[in-house]
C-alpha cells in the first residue's frame, strides 16, 4: 500500500466518522425525548399500570406520535429500570402483546 493510499483511506474513515456520530447522536436525542415524555405522562398520572406501547401512542402527545418514537422510548426506560416489558399471550393464541409494568420510583 502506498503513503497517497493510506492517507486516502485515513481520510475516508475520518468522513465516515463525523457523519455517524452525527446520525447516532440525533437518534440518541430523539430518544430521550421520547423517554422524558413518557415518564412526565407517567408522573401525571396518564399512564396506568400494565399499560401498552398503542397506549401511549394513541394519545398523539408531544414527542409521542410516532410509533417508532414512542418504542425508542420506552425501550430506554426499560434499559434504564423505570419500566419493565412483559410478554402476553392471549388464551386463543396469537402474537403476544408487550405490556409496561411500571417501576414505583418512576412515579416519585
Amino acid at each position: 500500500m502506498t503513503q497517497t493510499a493510506l492517507l486516502r483511506a485515513l481520510g475516508l474513515a475520518e468522513y465516515a466518522e463525523t457523519h455517524a456520530l452525527r446520525v447516532y447522536g440525533a437518534s440518541s436525542e430523539t430518544e430521550i425525548a421520547a423517554a422524558k415524555a413518557i415518564l412526565t405522562h407517567i408522573r401525571k398520572g396518564d399512564v396506568e399500570d400494565n399499560f401498552c406501547a398503542r397506549d401511549i401512542h394513541r394519545h398523539g402527545w408531544s414527542r409521542l406520535s410516532d410509533r417508532d418514537q414512542v418504542q425508542s422510548g420506552l425501550n430506554l426506560l426499560c434499559d434504564l429500570d423505570w419500566i419493565v416489558a412483559e410478554d402476553k399471550r392471549s388464551p386463543a393464541g396469537g402474537r403476544p402483546t408487550t405490556l409496561y409494568r411500571i417501576n414505583p420510583r418512576a412515579c416519585q
